[in-house]
């Protein structure tokens, strides 16, 4: 009898051990979930970036695709300029001319001489000169606006096309050179500014400390 109740008494234990488990278990699933909940309550709630935001994200990365896009353009025609010069001085016209070499270079301003001249020997389509005005026009590029003036009057009044090329090939090297100095006197000034007050300044105060120092204990 004795050991009947005993065997009782530990299942009834046992028992009890089970359900408090289980209750630990399912309060922590409990907690578990509700954490879930406040996470997910959390990322809804964060605040998402605003439409404008990003449209003026965009906005900044095209107009800066476009600016990218001009200075290689801009950076080509000098070569091409000087190339075409060295054509003409060999007694070919400037169209041919500049169809040599456009033929020989490979960069994008090239590549796209190469279509508007195609395009242009289409019947009854815009001569050459017409659709490099509208193509600078677009690019926002005076150079080849000035290269479309030079190639129109040479085939419109007859007028040597080699002066003009060779012309506005100077004034862009010019300009270039000029971009250049003004772009070494930038870099130069932001590598001076910091080493005259990180250096100079310092040095100047340890040069002066002890004169000041003096100063001082004879105004005691």
């Amino acid at each position: 009898m004795t050991e009947v109740a005993w065997l009782a008494a530990l299942c009834a234990g046992a028992g009890a051990g089970c359900a408090a488990a289980a209750a630990t278990a399912a309060g922590g699933s409990s907690e578990a979930e509700h954490w879930l909940e406040r996470r997910g309550r959390a990322r809804t709630s964060a605040p998402s970036p605003r439409p404008e935001n990003r449209h003026h994200a965009v906005l900044d990365w095209v107009l800066g695709s476009a600016r990218r896009r001009r200075e290689r353009l801009q950076t080509e025609l000098v070569p091409l300029l000087e190339l075409l010069s060295l054509e003409l001085g060999a007694g070919q016209t400037a169209l041919s001319g500049l169809a040599a070499v456009c033929s020989r270079l490979e960069g994008p301003l090239a590549r796209d001489l190469r279509r508007l001249q195609l395009m242009s020997q289409v019947a009854g389509s815009a001569p050459f000169e017409a659709r490099l005005e509208a193509y600078a026009d677009r690019l926002q590029l005076p150079a080849v606006a000035s290269l479309a003036s030079v190639l129109h009057a040479s085939r419109d009044y007859g007028a040597g096309a080699l002066p003009g090329v060779r012309a506005l090939a100077a004034d862009l090297r010019r300009a270039q050179r000029r971009q250049l100095i003004a772009l070494s006197r930038r870099a130069l000034n932001q590598v001076l500014a910091p080493a005259a007050f990180g250096i100079l300044l310092p040095f100047l105060g340890i040069l002066l400390f002890p004169a000041l120092s003096t100063l001082s204990r004879s105004l005691r």
